[in-house]
């Protein structure tokens, strides 16, 4: 599973690498810190799977991914519950609270990569 990271904060984006480094058949795309990385990171790597900070781009970014040949599951990780709403509204298939504990980010993303 080919995962791209959207996410500016440069500890957090860290440590989820480190987190998804440890899970089996997981191939990290790219990351961006930033709209327009991500954008072009989108259209260059193809990933299966996007973690994706709400405060980056959040509402634009799920627009761009359902015009995408092979949309991409998304894992929003958001700061407040109203984003969490946003998020699944706009088209998150998942969104967690960056208070969380780094086992249920874990758990979601499981989750995700189970779907067909």
């Amino acid at each position: 599973m080919r995962v791209l990271l959207a996410i500016p904060d440069t500890d957090l984006r860290l440590a989820i690498e480190l987190a998804l480094s440890q899970e089996p058949s997981v191939t990290l795309a790219g990351a961006a810190s930033e709209p327009a990385g991500f954008q072009a990171l989108l259209h260059t790597t193809q990933p299966d799977l996007i973690v994706l900070d709400w405060s980056l781009c959040g509402r634009e970014c799920t627009a761009l991914m359902a015009a995408l040949p092979h949309r991409p599951r998304v894992l929003a990780l958001v700061r407040r519950t109203d984003e969490q709403m946003q998020a699944l509204a706009a088209g998150a298939d998942a969104a967690v609270s960056l208070g969380a504990p780094p086992e249920h980010l874990l758990t979601c993303f499981r989750e995700l990569r189970q779907r067909p």
